[in-house]
């Protein structure tokens, strides 16, 4: 692959991951034009969907803080980026995701000229947290994980609903730490890292399209024995960050699906998912697949159909298959097999499944393997 075609891929990606602040940016410039800082109809454009871009000059600090690190950018109001950052995290530890929060801010507050605006904070959700007394994750205290369906397989078959989902793991930790019941709890990743981030010290909330995963409210037990976050406007910030207005953005499907500005959307990331913007109630639909409130349109839901797997398979075959190759070596490894693999079939499920249907011990497998089969074939597969 030639220079300018990395560039263009590397830039492509890194478009997708960023412009999901692009809505707070949005939220921002409604903001300032309602208070009279811009003047006239010519300062705004209006989309379709309703999101309303600043033409004027501004520009804000994007924080998505993901399963594997946190990558930061600052984004000028036409959508220009000026400048960005990424680093690694440990997935299962908070402390860890403010850490990488931390220097991937530092990084583009260091190396840009632009003093943006405000910072908007979005991230994996149904990641359970539980805090000490101060409102701070405890370094021994690991996270549970959004896809985390093992430890909490026997609470889920009790509430008949997925392992994945938050409230098995609430009933999990209930029954198994004693010692946590009452404790505040945290429900995404981005929750925690703009709590520990405010001036004035932690503040947990939860944004309502990240609410909409967890499947709270239809329990009771949950609800009463430990302490949830209130569910708070994505549209106000929750504080400050050294003056900056602080936004906890709704959470990373909801931001992805207004940044990027299309109705439809394909996502792969550690997980992966499909969806759609669409009025709400307009289509129904299954259990097994995700409605989510849209975080600016009360009108409008998210309608989402999520798999468990989808680039942990990739970092899994290079862990275990692959260990001397990089992931650019993987892809081209990949491009040497014809389509269709050779008739070799890669079952995605590694953590089970949720969409098409939900089976939380599924598991993955190659299928056809032959003694033609080769390495190239077993990464394109």
């Amino acid at each position: 692959m030639k220079n300018e075609e990395v560039r263009r891929v590397i830039q492509s990606n890194i478009s997708r991951s960023v412009m999901r602040e692009a809505f707070v940016m949005n939220l921002f410039a409604v903001e300032r034009k309602r208070r009279g800082q811009c003047q006239g109809r010519s300062c705004v454009r209006r989309y379709t969907n309703g999101v309303v871009v600043l033409r004027c000059q501004g520009s804000i600090l994007g924080v998505d803080v993901g399963t594997s690190g946190s990558k930061a950018a600052i984004v000028r109001a036409d959508g220009k980026i000026l400048c960005w950052a990424h680093e690694l995290h440990q997935q299962d530890r908070p402390l860890d995701w403010v850490r990488s929060a931390e220097t991937v801010i530092d990084r583009c507050m260091n190396i840009s000229d632009h003093d943006p605006s405000a910072i908007s904070i979005t991230g994996a959700m149904q990641n359970v947290v539980f805090l000490n007394e101060s409102g701070s994750p405890s370094e021994n205290r690991p996270a549970l994980l959004y896809n985390d369906g093992t430890s909490a397989r026997m609470q889920a078959k009790v509430l008949n609903c997925d392992p994945t989902s938050i409230p098995p793991k609430l009933l999990w930790a209930f029954q198994n730490h004693p010692e946590w019941r009452g404790k505040h709890v945290a429900l995404g990743s981005h929750s925690v890292v703009a709590s520990e981030l405010l001036d004035s010290g932690p503040r947990v909330v939860v944004d309502s399209t990240t609410w909409d995963t967890t499947g709270i409210e239809g329990q009771p037990t949950m609800l009463h024995s430990f302490v949830l976050p209130e569910i708070h406007p994505t549209t106000t910030p929750i504080g400050t960050w050294q003056g900056l207005p602080l936004f906890h953005s709704a959470g990373d499907a909801g931001t992805t699906c207004i940044g990027a500005g299309s109705d439809r959307h394909l996502y792969i990331g550690t997980s992966g998912w499909t969806g759609t913007v669409q009025r709400r109630g307009a289509v129904p639909t299954e259990k097994r697949v995700f409605r989510l409130s849209h975080p600016t349109n009360k009108n409008n839901e998210f309608v989402l159909g999520s798999i468990a797997s989808a680039g942990a398979n990739i970092q899994w075959l290079r862990k275990a298959l692959i260990l001397e190759h990089t992931m650019n070596q993987i892809d081209e490894m990949a491009t040497k097999s014809p389509a269709g693999s050779r008739g070799l079939i890669y079952a995605p499920y590694l953590n089970g499944e949720r969409s098409p249907f939900l089976d939380s011990t599924a598991r993955a497998a190659f299928l056809g393997v032959s003694q033609n089969s080769n390495r190239s074939d077993f990464c394109r597969a």
